[in-house]
């Protein structure tokens, strides 16, 4: 069957000048049905981008130049896009875009591509343009082992130069940094992990520190980012009860079993609450699954009794996605998760804290009201984190 899309230039004009309206008015209604429901899929309204190759590029460039406040994007990405006769103005509003485009695409749509950039510039607009000097038309975001492989890295790295990938209104540790920092931050942890995969240096002067001063009473807390956050939130509820932290962000329950000896073992406390799995879930470092993410803290669990230290096994909060991996769908396995831990701690009569039922809203996931990014706990979530940790293990001794 012939591709018509590669017909004469003329002809080609003629056909898709006639579908243009009809493809413009679906992608206006789609930024409209996304933008007024953003609160029930979580998304940010003021962060909505349209994105579309060759004739999808197209579509997406209509819309820009068409759109209203109410479905205009905020930002686009025409890779070897057509352009023909689209109508409409460059955005007053801030509208960033990027484009791509290959040097040898038959179609010849450098030139296209470049009036769009100059549009953009004149405009004032922020623009960034990669013309790539072989890949043709319809490469997509395949490996063609060719200089186009690269672009999507590229896009993701602009999207990031452009503020799209930091919170609107940062709060909790965002606030204290910028996307820049934790780029930094996560290029020094991966260059660590080649050297301590389970980061066994974070705690070790302090271990040192504390040998022979923690009573029978000191309990520690055992987790990632939001174990380690807690404190920070919370530094009196530690002190006052003699918790000792030792929480590290990012970490899987992988590389806490590593540090566990280290980090709980050897301190000698009485109790050792984990609170773990939710990494694991996020891919950070790699699938695994669920069963083998209970197994590492069942792991965990049993070589605290065997060393004389009561765990308690902590539920894994709700989330509805993590913003760092869009790409797994968590509440179901989170679920499933702290159902196999519960019923462990059920057979083995452990304390089991229930850290999911209070938080959880409709869509599975943790609300604005207890957190500032759908993941880690704010102030007043900790709080009830608190009260129920406190509650359990005084149930329990």
């Amino acid at each position: 069957m012939q591709n018509n899309f590669f017909t004469t230039d003329a002809k080609r004009d003629s056909m898709i000048s006639t579908i243009i309206p009809y493809a413009m008015k679906d992608g206006l209604a789609a930024i409209s049905y996304v933008r007024k429901n953003a609160a029930e899929y979580g998304l940010n309204p003021n962060r909505i981008g349209f994105m579309g190759f060759s004739a999808g590029g197209t579509v997406a460039l209509s819309v820009v130049f068409n759109g209203t406040s109410e479905n205009r994007p905020n930002f686009l990405a025409a890779i070897y896009p057509w352009i023909g006769e689209l109508g409409g103005n460059v955005p007053k509003e801030k509208t960033p875009a990027f484009l791509v485009v290959a040097n040898d695409d038959p179609l010849k749509l450098v030139p296209q591509s470049m009036k769009i950039y100059s549009q953009w510039k004149e405009a004032g607009q922020p623009v960034e343009f990669h013309v790539y000097g072989q890949g043709g038309h319809g490469f997509g975001a395949d490996t063609n082992y060719g200089p186009t492989d690269g672009w999507l890295g590229t896009f993701v790295s602009w999207l990031g130069g452009e503020g799209l990938l930091w919170p609107e209104h940062p709060q909790g540790y965002m606030a204290r940094m910028t996307y820049k920092d934790m780029l930094r931050m996560q290029a020094t942890q991966a260059e660590a992990m080649k050297t301590d995969w389970g980061n066994l240096g974070r705690y070790l002067k302090e271990n040192q520190e504390l040998a022979g001063k923690i009573t029978n009473q000191a309990v520690v807390f055992y987790g990632n980012s939001i174990t380690e956050n807690w404190k920070r939130f919370d530094n009196k509820f530690f002190e006052d009860n003699q918790f000792i932290g030792r929480g590290i962000s990012g970490q899987t329950t992988s590389q806490m079993l590593v540090r566990f000896r280290q980090d709980v073992v050897n301190l000698k406390p009485s109790a050792v609450v984990i609170l773990a799995g939710t990494n694991d879930i996020a891919e950070n470092t790699g699938p695994i699954s669920v069963e083998n993410i209970a197994g590492n803290i069942i792991s965990m669990a049993e070589i605290a009794q065997a060393n004389g230290i009561k765990p308690v096994l902590c539920a894994v909060l709700p989330v509805y996605q993590y913003s760092w991996n869009k790409t797994v769908e968590p509440v179901g396995k989170i679920r499933l998760l702290n159902q196999l831990l519960q019923k462990y701690a059920q057979e083995k009569h452990l304390p089991f804290v229930d850290l999911y039922t209070p938080f959880v809203d409709e869509r599975g996931g943790l609300p604005e009201k207890y957190s500032f990014d759908g993941v880690h706990p704010n102030a007043e979530g900790y709080k009830i984190m608190e009260q129920l940790v406190v509650k359990e293990l005084i149930m329990k001794k």
